[in-house]
């Protein structure tokens, strides 16, 4: 996947990947407002699997280049039955799956890279109402985790990209899940009511991120998602912030982004 991230540019991967490594499942969980696809990316038993989503944000495009590049990653050693940061993935993966959404929000991306002009239908909204902000949200303008911090499911259910995550959560049960965001760099999770296990998967987490564990509440930009999960299907739900400094960088890749937080994603579905 090229490092500056674009809808094309994720077609074109997902059917490289799709040719390679012929037992990746690839979907359409869903479509924007705008008509473009939103993919899921599944391998490994479909029993035990763990979720992991980026995109949520306009500015999240290195992230969602370095989430592909973790699918392409796992899938060769798995192919080729060789280590990943010294764990097994051959073996592993017989007991554990993993689905990896790597773009919730493909409208809001094109529109920060390109302008209204990627806004398609609603370019004229766009036009009106970005101003000189770097675009954010959704083609509507909402921003996607925001939706999920209220209680009220009508506002999960008022934009199609969180129909879309709502309804695959709801639809296979993900004994975990994962948000990966920009924001002051850290590892969020909702603090009341943790179990041990949920504690100790925290901390396992946090030393192989090499992050802080950290309340949710502390996040500057939000954890809505991984809030809505663990609230809702009480199981661990966590979120991985990246510094601004990277994502928000004009010439930010996905190789920006260090092998810690890549180790603790290889280790997430395994734990």
């Amino acid at each position: 996947m090229d490092a500056i991230f674009s809808y094309d540019g994720l077609l074109q991967e997902l059917e490289t990947l799709s040719r390679d490594f012929p037992f990746l499942r690839i979907t359409v969980a869903g479509r924007t407002a705008l008509g473009r696809g939103l993919f899921t990316l599944s391998f490994g038993s479909r029993q035990n699997r763990s979720l992991l989503v980026s995109g949520f944000s306009g500015s999240d495009a290195p992230l969602c280049a370095f989430l592909l590049r973790y699918c392409r990653r796992l899938c060769e050693a798995y192919q080729r039955e060789t280590p990943l940061y010294d764990l097994q993935l051959s073996r592993a993966f017989l007991r554990c799956g993993v689905t990896v959404l790597p773009c919730l929000n493909p409208d809001g991306i094109e529109i920060a890279r390109r302008g209204p002009a990627a806004g398609g239908s609603l370019r004229d909204f766009v036009r009106k109402t970005a101003g000189d902000t770097p675009w954010e949200g959704n083609a509507l303008g909402v921003l996607l985790q925001e939706t999920f911090m209220s209680p009220q499911s009508s506002l999960q259910s008022s934009e199609a990209e969180t129909r879309t995550l709502c309804r695959l959560c709801r639809k296979e049960p993900f004994r975990q899940a994962l948000a990966l965001t920009s924001g002051s760099r850290g590892l969020f999770c909702r603090q009341l009511g943790l179990s041990q296990k949920e504690t100790a998967l925290g901390r396992i987490l946090a030393h192989s991120s090499g992050c802080f564990l950290s309340d949710s509440a502390a996040s500057d930009k939000g954890c809505g998602f991984s809030d809505w999960f663990s609230e809702t299907f009480r199981r661990p739900a966590f979120t991985i912030q990246v510094g601004k400094e990277v994502v928000s960088s004009p010439t930010a890749n996905s190789d920006s982004i260090d092998q810690q937080i890549e180790e603790a994603l290889v280790m997430f579905p395994l734990l």
